[in-house]
């Protein structure tokens, strides 16, 4: 029996994440060295909003990750602060980058706060 070819629909979205970073801590660590990682790993992050969109295909907004990185350029802690998107991408996009390398802060550890702007592309 042909049950027929239905493939899942390719979904544009679009990702803003030009605003700049918010770094705080006893360390020191350039934004920019920052937001070139998170750049490099954009598609990790942007999955996140993709698998939402195909269950709820009006869902956008704004997530805010706030995550510490220790003097190993690790992240030892990663968090939802603002997520008005829903559907767990703030916790999905915090766990994605809890598993991110930056390079190490000069002086101890720094906390970066990065907003997400998620929409659907037109």
């Amino acid at each position: 029996v042909d049950t027929g070819s239905k493939g899942e629909a390719k979904v544009k979205v679009r990702v803003n994440m030009k605003t700049p970073e918010k770094i705080v801590g006893a360390g020191k660590l350039d934004a920019s060295s920052v937001s070139d990682v998170i750049r490099r790993r954009q598609s990790a992050i942007q999955k996140c909003y993709e698998r939402e969109i195909k269950k709820n295909p009006t869902a956008s907004g704004k997530v805010i990750i706030g995550f510490t990185i220790g003097t190993a350029g690790r992240v030892t802690n990663a968090k939802a602060v603002t997520d008005t998107v829903g559907g767990g991408v703030g916790q999905c996009v915090a766990t994605t980058i809890q598993g991110f390398r930056f390079p190490k802060p000069a002086g101890g550890e720094v906390t970066v706060n990065k907003t997400f702007i998620y929409e659907v592309a037109q």
